[in-house]
C-alpha cells in the first residue's frame, strides 16, 4: 500500500456511493444560488448610473489605496500600472469584498518578484462575517481579471473560492502553487496551461466545475494531488499526455465526470491512489512502467469498458476497478497479486484471460467478504476464465481465491497484450466452418485454411488446439463429450 493522502474529509478507504445524482442536484442548487447572488449584486448598483472606471499609475509600491482615494469602494472597473506589493494586494482584496470591484486589469502591473502573493484574493477569516442574515462566507465580487504581462508565479490559494469566470495565463508563467484556483466554481470555458510550466500544484483547479477544455504543455512533468479533481465538465484537448509527464498524483482527475479519454505516457513513473475514480473515462491502458495499479484508481468509473494491463504489472491494489462496467479483462503473465475487492462489482464482465501460469493471489479480490450478498453489482461467477494449459488446478484451489469462478477453462491460444484486447476466436470465418463428429474423432471442415480451433473436455481442460488445413481437419479423441471452438463457432460434440 502506498502512503496516501487520506485526511479527514478526503476519500474514504471504502468505496463511496455513486455521487452522480447528488452532484447533479448540488449543481442545480448552486446555479440557483449564483443567480440569486447576481440579482443581489445588480440591485446594489441600482441608482448608481454607469459603472466607475479608474486607472491607477503606481510609481511607489504600497500607495495604491492613497492614489485611488475616497471612491475606493465605488469603483467597479480598475486598471493598474506600475509597482505592487502585498499591501496593494490587500487593497485590491478589500475593493472586491467591501467595494464594488468586478473587473481588474493588471496587465501593466509589476508585482514584487513577478508573483501573485499567497492568499492575495482569499482570506477566509476576513470573508466570514455576519451581514445581518447570519454568519456566512462572502466571495469577492471580482469576475474578470487580466494578469500581469510578466507574471511568473501564482501563490498558494491566491484566487481560492473567487467568482472569476475565465482566466488567461501569460506565456511567462512558470509556477502554479497549491489551491491557487481551488473552488472557483464559476471558472469555465477553455483552460490553457502555458509552455514552461513543469508542475501543476496540489488542488490547483480543484472544484472548477465549469472548465470544459484543458490544454496541457509539453513541458509538464507532474500533475499533483487533486489538481483537477471535481472539474466535472472538463475534457482534454489532447487525450494523449505528453511523454514528459512522470507523476499523476492521488485523485488528480477524480470526479471528472465528462473526462472520457486519457492516454497515459509510456514512461509514467507514478500513478496515484484514486487518480481517476468517479471519472468518465471509457478506456484505459496501463503502461508496463507501472508495476502496481493503485488502490481505487479506477473505482466507480461508470463508462470504463476496456482495460489493458501490459506485461510488467505485478499488483492490482484494493478496489482498483471496483464497480466499473468492464466487459473483458486480460491479466498479464507478470501479475502476482490482486487485492481485496479490486475486481468486485464488475457486473458487466463477460470473460477473463489470465496469462499467469501460477494463479495470482486473489483473496477476496472478486467478492467483498461477507457483504457480497448486499452489494447491488456483483462480479458474475459463471463467466469463462481462460488460463494457460496445465494451470487449471492451481486456479481452482481455494487458497488462490479463483475458486470464486465456476467456469475456469484451459486455453492454448491466449491473447497477446502487445496487440491490445482482442477476441481469441474471430467471427470473420464463422460461416465458413462446419464442426461434426466422425467415428472416433471430430472433423472440422473449412473453406479456407488456418482457422484457429480449440477443443475442451466437459471439465474445462484443453485437449487439442491448432489450425485447420485445406478441406477436412480430423482430430482423433477418446469417447466423451467435447466443446469445440473454431472460427467463431462453438459446438458440443459427443463421440
Amino acid at each position: 500500500m502506498k502512503s496516501g493522502y487520506m485526511e479527514p474529509g478526503d476519500h474514504c478507504c471504502f468505496p463511496a456511493p455513486n455521487p452522480k445524482h447528488s452532484m447533479i442536484i448540488m449543481d442545480r442548487c448552486i446555479r440557483h444560488i449564483y443567480i440569486f447572488l447576481a440579482l443581489i449584486t445588480l440591485s446594489s448598483f441600482q441608482g448608481m448610473g454607469a459603472g466607475i472606471h479608474f486607472h491607477a499609475k503606481v510609481e511607489k509600491a504600497g500607495t495604491l489605496a492613497e492614489i485611488i482615494g475616497e471612491k475606493i469602494n465605488d469603483i467597479d472597473s480598475l486598471s493598474v500600472e506600475g509597482l505592487l506589493n502585498e499591501s496593494d494586494f490587500i487593497t485590491l482584496f478589500n475593493m472586491g469584498l467591501h467595494g464594488n470591484l468586478i473587473s481588474l486589469n493588471l496587465h501593466k502591473a509589476q508585482p514584487e518578484g513577478n508573483r501573485i502573493p499567497d492568499f492575495a484574493f482569499y482570506h477566509r477569516d476576513s470573508q466570514t462575517f455576519d451581514d445581518g442574515q447570519g454568519e456566512r462566507f462572502h466571495r469577492l465580487k471580482i469576475r474578470r481579471i487580466t494578469l500581469p504581462a510578466n507574471l511568473q508565479e501564482i501563490g498558494v490559494s491566491a484566487f481560492r473560492e473567487n467568482m472569476l469566470e475565465s482566466i488567461e495565463f501569460p506565456p511567462t508563467l512558470r509556477k502554479l502553487e497549491e489551491s491557487c484556483f481551488a473552488l472557483c466554481s464559476s471558472l469555465g470555458g477553455e483552460l490553457i496551461i502555458p509552455e514552461g510550466i513543469t508542475k501543476i500544484g496540489k488542488k490547483s483547479f480543484y472544484g472548477c466545475w465549469y472548465i470544459t477544455s484543458l490544454s496541457l504543455p509539453e513541458s509538464l512533468q507532474e500533475i499533483a494531488q487533486e489538481a483537477f479533481s471535481s472539474c466535472q465538465r472538463m475534457k482534454l484537448s489532447n487525450p494523449q499526455l505528453n511523454e514528459n509527464v512522470k507523476i499523476i498524483g492521488d485523485a488528480a482527475f477524480s470526479y471528472t465526470l465528462d473526462l472520457s479519454e486519457v492516454k497515459l505516457p509510456a514512461k509514467l513513473e507514478y500513478l496515484g491512489l484514486s487518480a481517476f475514480s468517479y471519472s468518465g473515462i471509457s478506456r484505459m491502458e496501463i503502461p508496463s512502467n507501472i508495476t502496481e495499479v493503485p488502490a481505487y484508481c479506477f473505482s466507480d468509473c461508470d463508462s470504463l469498458k476496456s482495460v489493458i494491463l501490459h506485461e510488467g504489472v505485478k499488483t492490482i491494489e484494493r478496489g482498483a476497478f471496483y464497480n466499473a462496467p468492464v466487459d473483458s479483462l486480460i491479466l498479464p503473465s507478470t501479475l502476482e497479486r490482486i487485492e481485496w475487492y479490486a475486481l468486485q462489482g464488475l457486473s458487466h464482465l463477460k470473460k477473463i484471460y489470465s496469462l499467469a501460469k501460477d494463479a495470482p493471489s486473489a483473496d477476496n479480490a472478486f467478492r467483498f467478504g461477507t457483504r457480497a450478498a448486499i452489494i447491488e453489482n456483483v462480479t458474475p461467477t459463471s463467466i469463462p476464465v481462460y488460463v494457460p494449459v496445465g494451470s487449471i488446478e492451481c486456479y481452482r484451489s481455494a487458497e488462490s481465491g479463483w475458486d470464486y469462478f465456476t467456469n475456469i477453462i484451459e486455453c492454448a491460444d491466449m491473447p497477446h497484450l502487445d496487440s491490445g484486447i482482442r477476441e481469441t476466436f474471430a467471427d470473420e470465418h464463422r460461416d465458413c466452418v462446419v464442426i461434426r463428429p466422425d467415428g472416433n474423432g471430430i472433423v472440422i471442415t473449412g473453406q479456407i485454411t488456418e482457422v484457429g480451433y480449440l477443443v475442451y473436455s466437459v471439465d474445462g481442460k484443453a485437449v487439442a488446439a491448432g489450425k485447420t488445413e485445406t478441406g477436412d481437419t480430423r482430430i482423433v479423441l477418446p469417447q466423451g463429450i467435447y466443446v469445440v471452438h473454431a472460427g467463431g463457432k462453438t459446438a458440443k460434440v459427443r463421440l
